[in-house]
């Protein structure tokens, strides 16, 4: 066979994660065609290769120690092209398994995973003068240590309960979805997903409004006044009585995107407001994916938006939901973002 018509099978550690053996996770969990294994698990796949020469099996053995957890994939065609692309497909798939992060535990938690290799910041040192006093070695540290995020029962608890973010995982699956549709919201998600993670205030920031862009609107529509509308369309039955002025608030976070894009202006990015764009974006996301049989394409959402948005009257047949509060607590206010 051709080496451009090669299947390879790619089993990439990760850094950070740890996935429980025992029920319901029981040391595999699927994100799209992407599979998240515990070091058992893993071990279990690379066994079935058979034992090799004894440094083969020295050689699997530091591999397999090297993580709590593998990302298992396969990819078609030529090597090298199939593994930038497991590597770009596998950072995704992280960045898909953070957006749990916001149901699970706050932007201000020590936790971080990502692929082995890739950079965690964990702190950043200085050496700090006063000026007229002493020259001390001190760390500037807005991260700390990271500990692990685990894939548990009670992480699945968390997922499977009250607010249903595990039809976040069966939206990227659902072939009814058209499928542009599908890929957006799976998009979206890592964008999402990416914020999470980072400890940069401006990243943080844009990777949420560019999710909300890819979400709510089409080629073409991306101004502010056109996704402040839709993100009023959609979560406007609870904003309206819970956050007097949010209309002019939206309209302010694009304005502060648009600072940060073309003028490199970040002046009025506070740590506020990128709390604020986390539960735009989170909500947005949750209920396109928890109500994904009303919206199934693109079109049909933004119309449907655009309808409930132009007539202040919300459906009575879907629950829209919405998480999360606005009187941020000082350890909130004070997050880890540089």
């Amino acid at each position: 066979m051709a080496d451009d018509q090669q299947a390879w099978q790619f089993l990439i550690p990760i850094a950070q994660l740890r996935i429980d053996d025992n029920d319901p996770i029981n040391g595999r969990w699927r994100v799209a065609d992407v599979e998240f294994l515990s070091r058992e698990a893993a071990s279990t796949v690379i066994s079935r290769h058979g034992d090799g020469p004894p440094a083969a099996v020295e050689i699997r053995t530091k591999f397999v120690e090297s993580a709590w957890a593998f990302a298992r994939l396969t990819r078609n065609g030529e090597r090298d092209n199939a593994t930038r692309e497991a590597f770009r497909d596998v950072a995704e798939a992280v960045n898909l398994l953070a957006v749990t992060r916001a149901f699970w535990v706050n932007r201000a938690s020590n936790t971080g995973f990502a692929i082995l290799g890739y950079p965690l910041v964990k702190q950043r040192n200085a050496w700090i003068v006063q000026q007229g006093g002493l020259a001390t070695f001190d760390t500037a540290s807005r991260e700390g240590g990271l500990t692990p995020f685990c894939l548990d029962a009670h992480w699945h608890g968390h997922i499977s309960g009250t607010w249903r973010v595990i039809e976040l995982f069966r939206a990227l699956d659902d072939s009814a979805l058209d499928p542009q549709w599908r890929a957006q919201i799976r998009r979206a998600a890592g964008l999402i997903g990416r914020s999470l993670m980072t400890s940069e205030r401006a990243d943080a920031f844009l990777w949420n409004v560019f999710a909300l862009e890819t979400l709510l609107t089409r080629p073409g529509e991306r101004n502010g006044r056109r996704l402040s509308d839709r993100i009023a369309g959609l979560l406007g039955w609870y904003l309206a009585d819970n956050r007097p002025g949010y209309e002019s608030e939206l309209t302010d976070l694009f304005r502060i995107r648009c600072d940060a894009v073309h003028d490199a202006d970040y002046s009025n990015l506070t740590t506020e407001v990128v709390l604020l764009s986390d539960l735009y974006a989170v909500n947005t996301l949750r209920n396109v994916a928890v109500h994904r049989a009303r919206f199934r394409s693109k079109d049909t959402f933004v119309e449907l938006l655009d309808s409930w948005r132009r007539a202040r009257e919300w459906p009575t047949d879907i629950e829209i939901g919405w998480i999360g509060r606005f009187d941020f607590s000082d350890r909130e206010r004070a997050l880890p973002l540089w």
